[in-house]
């Protein structure tokens, strides 16, 4: 399971995950994490998010290596209007800062941020694992 917990200054659920090559074990975003540190040892390496919970709001981090991003397996639920649950992902560059909000069900829009401050250029687009 990945670690969570609350910073007590901030009222934020900081968790601390690790990249798998599936998604799972330490891959997985915990329900209830506002802001998470991703490590990650290829950009091939994933992690997945929790279960649809709208009106949640997840702030990523990955470091130099990047990542991608999956739903839940055989959710159906959607990346930026792309199903992410296995068949497709969304590719995390590296140094950015990754904003996914849950606006409906099974429903995240993702969007990016440089370590520089500006939007990512290129945006977020899910495409075959």
């Amino acid at each position: 399971m990945t670690d969570r917990t609350l910073d007590h200054a901030t009222g934020q659920f900081v968790a601390s995950v690790t990249a798998t090559s599936d998604g799972l074990t330490t891959g997985l975003v915990p329900i209830g994490a506002t802001f998470v540190s991703i490590t990650s040892a290829s950009a091939n390496n994933i992690v997945t998010l929790p279960a649809s919970d709208v009106g949640a709001i997840i702030f990523m981090y990955v470091g130099a290596n990047g990542c991608e991003v999956r739903t839940p397996a055989a959710s159906g639920a959607t990346i930026n209007t792309v199903d992410s649950d296995g068949t497709n992902e969304a590719a995390l560059p590296a140094t950015h800062l990754v904003m996914c909000a849950c606006v409906d069900d099974d429903t995240w829009i993702m969007g990016d941020w440089t370590d520089a401050g500006t939007v990512g250029a290129t945006g977020i687009v899910p495409d075959a694992a």
